[in-house]
């Protein structure tokens, strides 16, 4: 390792006999929690004698979520339309303050309607109906929309055939190559929870339910 691969500043603390590495000098960084690019890395914790190397932990996918709560009501034209609400934790919200610090509202608006664009595989109309806490270090940050998803219900006879995956976008075309070119590469753990409530419109009611099993690797 060479010197000036030592660019960061952190704090050891003992507290109840287990150690804390923390960063008080990034901004909206909650306690306990270190930037993602100061994870995993080693370090030369400074002592009497000069210093002994350090590794700094790797917080578990559970701190750093993306969970999302949708209550929908699908119309008798196939639309869904109701409130979303997505609460970023941990690593998922510090990068997004640290990445819109600078920008005005309309900018940070767009920013997070576009996330839930592209989660959605179709064209949805997305209207963000809260401000979220974008100067505080607290380790969530929640962000309230109206969504409509037109035509999410496609018919099939005296059918419907309602889409089990709301949010699928990211995962339509994830490793569908049989051969890997480049390495893949993920700044942290994360974790994804979907809570979708969908109201039926009168008269309807549930036919058949698909069940899908995770596939088993080989």
């Amino acid at each position: 390792m060479r010197a000036d691969d030592l660019n960061s500043n952190i704090v050891l603390v003992k507290l109840n006999g287990k150690d804390l590495y923390l960063d008080p000098g990034t901004a909206f960084v909650p306690f306990g929690l270190l930037p993602w690019t100061e994870t995993g890395v080693r370090g030369l914790k400074l002592d009497k004698d000069g210093g002994t190397w350090v590794t700094t932990p790797v917080p578990e996918s559970s701190v750093s979520q993306i969970e999302r709560k949708a209550d929908l009501k699908l119309s008798n034209e196939g639309s869904l339309a109701g409130k979303l609400t997505i609460t970023y934790s941990g690593l998922e919200a510090l990068w997004r303050r640290i990445g819109e610090r600078h920008e005005d509202d309309a900018h940070r608006k767009k920013f997070l309607e576009d996330d839930v664009k592209e989660a959605i595989p179709v064209v949805t109309e997305v209207e963000l109906a809260s401000k979220p806490d974008w100067a505080s270090s607290a380790p969530t940050l929640v962000a309230e929309f109206e969504l409509k998803v037109p035509g999410w219900v496609s018919g099939a006879g005296r059918r419907a055939l309602l889409p089990v995956g709301l949010f699928s976008a990211p995962e339509k075309h994830a490793y569908e190559h049989t051969t890997r070119v480049h390495p893949l590469y993920f700044h942290f753990m994360s974790q994804k929870i979907d809570d979708v409530r969908i109201e039926l419109p009168l008269g309807w009611q549930v036919d058949t339910v698909r069940s899908h099993k995770p596939r088993t690797p080989n």
